[in-house]
């Protein structure tokens, strides 16, 4: 049902799990299963993601092959104030780039997360 499946390789799933769940994923027991791989899926969004346990070498942004993501919310204000009450610290909480607002946080893995209001 997905289009798209973003493997997010880390050292502490655990934390990983935790941040997402924050951002509104779920745990995705139909899709999860396999050896060290929990997925998560979140409504409205058109890919999973799969959280996968790196036992051998240090996870970075660009060992799963991506760098960043972006995530459309309704009121960045409300957005920002709702993560900032779940723990989450942000980069930046009121930027602007041609003419959109956005705000950006890292994950536990130091991958960008980007949210925007249009």
């Amino acid at each position: 049902n997905y289009p798209l499946t973003i493997g997010i390789p880390s050292n502490n799933p655990e934390s990983t799990i935790d941040f997402y769940k924050k951002l509104g994923f779920k745990t995705s027991p139909e899709f999860s299963g396999r050896l060290d791989v929990v997925c998560m899926e979140k409504a409205g969004t058109p890919y999973k993601l799969e959280i996968c346990h790196n036992r051998f070498s240090e996870a970075g942004p660009l060992a799963g092959g991506v760098s960043g993501m972006s995530f459309r919310v309704d009121d960045l204000r409300i957005a920002v104030e709702n993560l900032k009450g779940k723990g989450l610290e942000f980069v930046e909480t009121a930027a602007q780039r041609d003419g959109i607002k956005y705000a950006s946080l890292k994950d536990p893995n130091g991958i960008s997360i980007n949210l925007f209001e249009p």
